[in-house]
């Protein structure tokens, strides 16, 4: 289940649903200049996955080491 509580928690939830992360999740919209964003438009294109990793950074939900 996703901290939201809302559904389980899975990549097209944590990336396109999940009410936690509207407000980063608009940044990101904006950034890659996707309104109708899906999970192909997103991790088909190198430049967008950069935005992608990002993202999760911005929403802390994983912690990535470096």
């Amino acid at each position: 289940m996703c901290e939201c509580d809302a559904e389980r928690e899975t990549i097209e939830h944590y990336l396109l649903n999940c009410e936690l992360y509207d407000e980063k999740r608009n940044a990101l919209k904006r950034n890659v200049n996707i309104q109708a964003m899906t999970i192909s438009t997103l991790l088909g294109d190198d430049k967008i996955v950069k935005k992608i990793v990002e993202y999760i950074e911005k929403t802390e939900r994983f912690k990535l080491e470096r």
